[in-house]
């Protein structure tokens, strides 16, 4: 149920005779969480985020186990052309806002990296894309929702925004 300004007021005149603020009431309930403003993003971005972050992650897991085996040991070619392929997507996606280093763009085929090194960038990006992430969702009740733009054809809310459920933010401090 969605409250309007009227209805606070109208809450907040009937509670002042019990000496209740509900303003303050409903910031202290767990399962009410204020909107956050977030700029909202296209559906395609959010299809390209999910793509990036599963090939990502997918490739630091793979390395991860590489890496506590033998970490100082060269990654090859074939992974590194990937690797680099997969972080010059993720820099293009993440702009200059959301990129963990500036000064870094892909690794130098000439000087292979070791695993520990892939490892370590990859895990940057990682936590790069989920800051993103948490910047472009809100809660609503008790669930995460991405805030996107609806498109042609779409029937959004008021604003013309659609959400679509996603998992909390890693790392959330409440």
């Amino acid at each position: 149920m969605k409250r309007k300004n009227s209805d606070l007021k109208s809450w907040n005149q009937n509670s002042d005779n019990l000496g209740i603020n509900v303003e303050n009431l409903i910031e202290k309930l767990p399962f009410i969480t204020p909107i956050k403003k977030v700029k909202p993003v296209k559906h395609e971005t959010v299809d390209k985020y999910q793509k990036l972050c599963e090939q990502l992650q997918g490739i630091y897991d793979e390395l991860a186990i590489l890496s506590k085996k033998s970490p100082n040991e060269a990654v090859n070619t074939f992974k590194l052309k990937f690797i680099n392929k997969l972080l010059q997507d993720s820099n293009d996606f993440l702009n200059s806002k959301y990129r963990p280093f500036d000064d870094f763009s892909q690794f130098d085929l000439d000087e292979i990296p070791q695993n520990s090194d892939v490892v370590l960038m990859l895990s940057q990006y990682l936590h790069s894309f989920e800051k993103f992430r948490a910047d472009s969702i809100i809660r609503k009740h008790v669930r995460w929702y991405w805030v996107i733009e609806a498109e042609k054809g779409q029937k959004g809310d008021e604003q013309g925004l659609i959400y679509s459920e996603t998992t909390s933010p890693k790392r959330l401090r409440e």
